[in-house]
């Protein structure tokens, strides 16, 4: 099937979500409550050191930080359910669209539940627990300090804080995505054992690029020099103010690496088609 329709993506979408609704549905009611119920639990177990802190917009990012990755494992880790059987594969390979529009309608699904809904989930879970605590389970537990609460704003679940230098902002971008793309990926390599193949897989790549490094580093020192004193400084060249030549090549291999593993999903789920 030649070009790709926007009507059949939207299609792909909503077969999708009709044929595995409860999974998004307990996903997304799930995540509230045990969100909630995480912070009743943080907030009564430390309570005696609130006098430290207070609860506001920067306190709650650091969850939210941690609860995105969490959205790559259990989001972009399990897409493409149906080729997890062979039955459903069957069904799914020989839906009348293109393997593009079957790679964008899993990757734009799970986009908008990792990125605009779930992240709305915390805002609104985050919001609804420090009403329940304030109002009525502090005088429960009765806390050593009470934490000053605010209702937490919605701009927090998109940070752009605008003082902080935008090569960071690409580069730390640039990392998520990566993770996303190989989590995507290895759904069409690992299937169901996506979640534990394919952190073992980044973990060995992890151990070969460093062993590797390290061995050669010690093929290059000589018998007087350590291993210690090999520096390389990725402070200079500046290219910008306070934008390293090396921050620069590292944000382009991210983005580069990152739209590879979508090219390299699409050919692997061509070749489930054989």
């Amino acid at each position: 099937m030649n070009g790709i329709s926007v009507n059949r993506i939207w299609k792909l979408m909503r077969l999708e979500l009709l044929f595995h609704w409860k999974y998004y549905v307990m996903l997304t009611i799930g995540s509230f409550f045990l969100l909630a119920t995480f912070f009743f639990y943080v907030w009564n177990k430390f309570s005696a050191y609130w006098d430290l802190w207070d609860w506001r917009d920067q306190t709650f990012l650091g969850y939210l930080m941690a609860y995105k990755i969490l959205l790559v494992f259990l989001v972009y880790g399990n897409a493409f359910f149906d080729l997890r059987s062979k039955a459903n594969s069957e069904r799914y390979l020989l839906i009348p669209a293109s393997n593009w529009e079957k790679l964008l309608s899993q990757l734009f699904i799970k986009i908008g539940l990792a990125e605009i809904i779930l992240p709305l989930v915390f805002w609104l879970s985050a919001n609804f627990a420090s009403l329940i605590w304030v109002n009525f389970l502090q005088e429960i537990f009765h806390p050593e300090n009470l934490a000053e609460f605010q209702l937490i704003g919605i701009g927090i679940i998109w940070p752009f804080p605008p003082d902080q230098n935008w090569a960071i902002y690409l580069l730390m971008l640039g990392i998520y995505l990566v993770l996303i793309s190989i989590f995507f990926a290895g759904n069409l390599y690992f299937g169901k054992w996506n979640l534990v193949l394919t952190p073992v897989s980044l973990f060995i790549f992890y151990l070969i690029i460093t062993s590797s490094s390290v061995g050669l580093s010690q093929l290059l020192f000589t018998k007087d020099e350590s291993i210690l004193s090999f520096n390389i400084s990725i402070n200079e060249p500046e290219i910008f103010t306070d934008v390293p030549l090396m921050v620069l090549v590292i944000i382009f291999l991210l983005f580069l690496g990152s739209a590879l593993s979508y090219l390299v999903a699409y050919y692997r789920l061509k070749e489930r088609e054989v």
